[in-house]
Protein backbone atom coordinates (compact mmCIF):
# COMPACT_ATOMS: atom_id res chain seq x y z
CA UNK A 1 0.00 0.00 0.00
CA UNK A 2 1.41 3.32 -1.09
CA UNK A 3 0.33 6.65 0.54
CA UNK A 4 0.94 10.02 0.75
CA UNK A 5 2.99 10.13 4.39
CA UNK A 6 3.30 13.94 4.97
CA UNK A 7 -0.55 13.42 4.39
CA UNK A 8 -0.85 11.14 6.77
CA UNK A 9 -1.05 12.05 10.73
CA UNK A 10 -0.82 8.65 11.86
CA UNK A 11 1.90 7.85 10.19
CA UNK A 12 4.02 10.78 10.73
CA UNK A 13 2.99 10.19 14.96
CA UNK A 14 4.35 6.36 14.68
CA UNK A 15 7.68 7.75 13.36
CA UNK A 16 7.70 10.75 15.31
CA UNK A 17 7.43 8.21 18.26
CA UNK A 18 10.54 6.60 17.16
CA UNK A 19 12.52 8.88 16.79
CA UNK A 20 11.93 9.69 20.48
CA UNK A 21 12.66 6.33 21.41
CA UNK A 22 16.12 6.71 19.53
CA UNK A 23 16.76 9.91 20.95
CA UNK A 24 15.95 8.36 24.60
CA UNK A 25 17.39 5.22 24.28
CA UNK A 26 20.73 7.50 23.37
CA UNK A 27 20.18 9.80 25.88
CA UNK A 28 20.02 6.92 28.81
CA UNK A 29 23.28 5.25 27.05
CA UNK A 30 24.91 8.36 27.72
CA UNK A 31 24.12 8.27 31.58
CA UNK A 32 21.20 10.94 31.35
CA UNK A 33 18.41 10.07 33.73
CA UNK A 34 14.65 11.86 34.43
CA UNK A 35 14.63 15.07 36.10
CA UNK A 36 11.66 17.85 36.84
CA UNK A 37 13.71 19.98 34.56
CA UNK A 38 16.79 19.98 32.58
CA UNK A 39 20.22 19.57 33.85
CA UNK A 40 23.29 19.16 31.63
CA UNK A 41 26.08 18.83 34.53
CA UNK A 42 23.88 16.30 36.10
CA UNK A 43 22.75 15.18 32.85
CA UNK A 44 18.92 14.79 33.57
CA UNK A 45 16.03 15.81 31.41
CA UNK A 46 11.75 16.02 31.36
CA UNK A 47 11.84 14.02 28.19
CA UNK A 48 12.99 10.77 29.46
CA UNK A 49 9.48 9.59 29.29
CA UNK A 50 7.65 7.30 26.97
CA UNK A 51 6.34 9.28 23.85
CA UNK A 52 2.83 9.95 24.97
CA UNK A 53 3.54 11.86 28.03
CA UNK A 54 6.19 14.38 26.12
CA UNK A 55 4.45 17.85 26.19
CA UNK A 56 2.79 18.92 22.53
CA UNK A 57 6.20 20.63 22.08
CA UNK A 58 8.54 18.27 22.28
CA UNK A 59 6.16 15.77 19.97
CA UNK A 60 6.13 18.65 17.58
CA UNK A 61 10.08 18.93 17.53
CA UNK A 62 9.86 14.66 16.66
CA UNK A 63 7.20 15.44 14.16
CA UNK A 64 9.40 18.23 12.16
CA UNK A 65 12.25 15.70 12.29
CA UNK A 66 9.82 13.20 11.30
CA UNK A 67 8.47 15.33 7.81
CA UNK A 68 12.03 16.42 7.36
CA UNK A 69 13.79 12.97 6.81
CA UNK A 70 10.47 11.81 4.41
CA UNK A 71 10.69 15.22 2.87
CA UNK A 72 14.27 14.35 2.16
CA UNK A 73 13.72 10.77 0.98
CA UNK A 74 11.08 11.67 -1.09
CA UNK A 75 13.28 14.42 -3.09
CA UNK A 76 15.86 11.83 -3.23
CA UNK A 77 13.27 9.72 -5.42
CA UNK A 78 12.33 6.99 -2.37
CA UNK A 79 9.14 6.02 -1.78
CA UNK A 80 7.98 4.16 1.14
CA UNK A 81 5.15 1.85 1.65
CA UNK A 82 3.48 -0.18 4.09
CA UNK A 83 3.83 -4.08 3.32
CA UNK A 84 0.90 -6.09 4.07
Amino acid sequence: MIINILESNEVIEEISEQVHKTWMEGRIKDGWTYGPKRDDILKKTPCIVPYEELPESEKEYDRETARTVVKALASLGYSISRST
